[in-house]
């Protein structure tokens, strides 16, 4: 399956959609990546909602962006499930894509918790407010949105036979 948009458009929209749009992190990555891949992008935004801010904004769980790009590959690789022999192919695949996508974001970023990651605890009184005035959502999360959809289309891009 071809993305509809190019790697260089998927990243412009999410950076639109989040916050310009009302969406977080989880949501407008999952939302571009189901529109550039015709996965009914609207329910996919939905799905992701609860991984914003780390899994309900506790932050001690994982990226939001990274979470919404291992949320996709489920959508892109989903099989029907009576093909026993297709399931398990499209089960391995998303397993090695999703371990690229976390093993490149470690690498590139050392954490994987929202937390550890915009250096604010939002459970603290006042702290999710300042990071909404702050430009730290501009300087830090803009570049795990912009990381996990271009390493999406990459590993997409590679399992499709496409040069990257």
């Amino acid at each position: 399956m071809n993305p509809t948009m190019s790697c260089d458009g998927a990243v412009q929209k999410a950076l639109d959609l989040y916050p310009g749009q009302g969406c977080h992190c989880a949501e407008a990555v999952l939302k571009v990546m189901c529109e550039a891949y015709e996965l009914n992008g609207e329910k996919c935004m939905w799905s992701a909602i609860g991984f914003n801010g780390g899994i309900s904004g506790n932050q001690v769980a994982t990226c939001g962006a990274l979470s919404g790009a291992v949320m996709a590959l489920g959508f892109i690789y989903g099989c029907d499930s009576t093909k026993q022999g297709e399931v398990k192919r499209q089960r391995l695949a998303i397993q090695e894509d999703a371990d690229a996508l976390f093993k490149g974001f470690v690498s590139r970023f050392g954490a994987i918790s929202c937390r550890s990651l915009v250096g604010i605890d939002f459970t603290m009184p006042g702290e999710h407010q300042r990071f909404l005035q702050s430009d730290i959502r501009r300087e830090k999360c803009y570049r795990y949105v912009d990381f996990v959809i271009r390493k999406f289309y990459e590993l997409k891009g590679i399992r499709d036979g496409r040069k990257r």
